[in-house]
């Protein structure tokens, strides 16, 4: 907002703050908006492709770590937040290599050279029983 006075022309230091947080208020909408759209458009196509069970061995395993710097206020200094997603690499023979994101509980319990059944649906692990 511009006022005018013995000063001249300038700009209220209150109203551009407001502006300042109304933009960051704006972009971190859409940014949690388009994760939504994503994570609902992911969900649809996994939906749409059928359930498949496969005989598969364990090639590999792998995660992926992704680590956020906090400066809090307070005197304890820096913190630091991770988040970890863990992947399963499986050899099928009708879909070839299969990458796909499971919870920690199921990376920990399959190892690695294990042979089994695998059904999972598009990207989404749905299990893997291992051969007996």
């Amino acid at each position: 907002m511009s006022v005018n006075g013995r000063l001249g022309n300038y700009i209220d230091p209150e109203s551009s703050v407001f502006t300042v947080f109304n933009i960051v208020l704006v972009l971190f909408a859409c940014l949690a908006a388009a994760a939504v759209i994503r994570c609902l458009y992911v969900r649809n196509k996994n939906k749409r492709v059928p359930r498949r069970t496969e005989e598969a061995a364990v090639i590999g395993k792998t995660t992926e770590k992704t680590i956020w710097r906090h400066d809090p206020t307070d005197v304890t200094g820096l913190r630091n937040s991770h988040y970890i997603r863990y992947y399963i690499v499986f050899r099928t023979k009708d879909s070839g290599q299969v990458t796909l994101k499971v919870s920690a509980g199921e990376f920990n319990r399959v190892q690695e050279g294990q042979a089994g059944t695998l059904t999972f649906q598009g990207s989404h692990y749905l299990g893997f029983e291992e051969r007996a």
